[in-house]
Parts: structure tokens; sequence; C-alpha cells
């Protein structure tokens, strides 16, 4: 019976990440662009779209995230078998219960790690998402990065997807964040050029009071596109809340 479990939950989690990103492909082809903006950098023109995430990409994505949840369950099951004594939940300190650094794309190709590296925001005392109720649908934010050199000629293009729920709460109280990530869908990069692509830092903090606490993540994308003579930074801060879902942008 146990093999058998270990078995489905390896089917799962193979054709999650089977879609989880490749390279050279347009994974937003058709989806509606909902915001353009041009940059220059380092004499490269970095073109930033975000779009409305096809309904594909959110199924990889939702896929990921399952076969996450499932492999994290098992481990917390697993701790609580090992130690019964009771933990204190302090709902207005909220701490990340997940990763604060992980790659997203390494050597110019899409990074797939079968954990599913994540972020979470939660109130101190809890070990996994499923100890809170009420948290909203999995949220979706779709961006494509393409820079041109001084020639026109396109030398990298990443689309990747933020994900997050927002909503949870704590014997009713608080409003907390979980299965917080980039995931990359496509890659693409010319012979002369290195790229790569980290979540360098998590911060968390409760926005709210004491008595209602909202949690508030800040997630800082870090994408690096360089030759042998010099190396262009592109730095992406992604703020979510709690409470209302929204996600802001900054950079």
């Amino acid at each position: 019976m146990m093999f058998n479990r270990k078995f489905a939950f390896a089917a799962t989690l193979g054709l999650a990440l089977s879609g989880c990103g490749t390279a050279g492909n347009n994974s937003f082809e058709g989806a509606k662009v909902l915001s353009t903006e041009t940059k220059v950098l380092n004499e490269m023109t970095v073109t930033v779209k975000e779009f409305e995430t096809p309904s594909d990409v959110q199924a990889m994505v939702a896929a990921q995230v399952a076969a996450r949840n499932e492999l994290t369950m098992a481990e917390h099951t697993s701790r609580l078998n090992d130690d019964l004594g009771a933990v204190d939940v302090v709902v207005d300190q909220i701490i990340n219960i997940g990763k604060k650094v992980w790659a997203v794309v390494a050597s110019g190709k899409p990074v797939m790690n079968v954990k599913f590296d994540f972020a979470s925001a939660m109130p101190k005392g809890i070990t996994v998402a499923s100890e809170l109720h009420g948290f909203s649908d999995l949220q979706f934010k779709s961006f494509e990065y393409v820079g041109t050199n001084l020639y026109g000629m396109e030398v990298f293009k990443v689309q990747y997807t933020v994900v997050y729920q927002y909503g949870g709460a704590f014997a009713g109280k608080g409003a907390y964040i979980a299965s917080a990530s980039i995931v990359p869908q496509n890659v693409s990069v010319v012979w002369g050029y290195s790229l790569g692509m980290d979540v360098n830092n998590v911060s968390v903090a409760n926005l709210g009071t004491s008595e209602s606490p909202v949690a508030g993540m800040n997630l800082l994308a870090n994408i690096k596109v360089s030759t042998v003579l010099r190396a262009t930074e592109i730095n992406e801060v992604f703020a979510i809340r709690g409470d209302n879902g929204f996600l802001t942008r900054a950079h």
C-alpha cells in the first residue's frame, strides 16, 4: 500500500514538473497583454509585459502546488508522530515557514525543484498551511521579459508566473499568505550570454494589528544577464497583502 501511494505521488509530481518550464517556447502566445513597459539598461532594451495567465499555465502551476502540498502534509504528519507536544500559536507574530532564497532560472534553463520552492506568511507556531482555513483559490500574475541589443536582436526572454493564496485564518483570526512563488514557464538566451534568475530575499510583516493581523510579504526577484564584458541586473519586488490579495510590482 505504501508503495502504491509513493508511486501515485511520483506520477503526479512528474506530470507537474513536465509542464513547469521549457527553453525557447512561448507559453503566453495569444494571451491578453495587460501592460507593457520598456527600459534601457547597459545599452540593452528590456521590454516587460504582464499577461493574463492562460488556463493551461494555471493548470500546470496548480499541479505543482498540489504535488508540493501532498509532500508537505506527509512531512508534517511524520513530524507530528515524532513530537506530540503542543505548540502555542501567536497570531500577531508573522513568520515565513517556507524558503527565503531559491533559484528560478539557472544556466539559461528553468529550475524544476521537486519540492516546489515557495514562501508563506503564517502565524508563529504554524508549520503547514493546512492548519489554517479560508484561503483563496490560487492567484496568478504572469510576466515576460525580453532583452534586445543595440542591433535590435533578441538576446534573452524569460516568462514566469507569480502564484500565491491569501486570506487564510487561524481560529477565525488574521489574514495570511500561502504558496507564494515565482514559477518559470519559458526561457531563451542566445550564445555568448548567460542568464540567471533568483528569488534572493523574502520578507514578511504584520500590516494589521495584534487583534486583526494582516500578513504582508515582499518577494525580491533578480534577473541577471551577462557576457564576458558586462552584466545587466533587473530587480523586482512583488508585494502581496494577506487580506485582499492585492499584488504590486516595484522595480
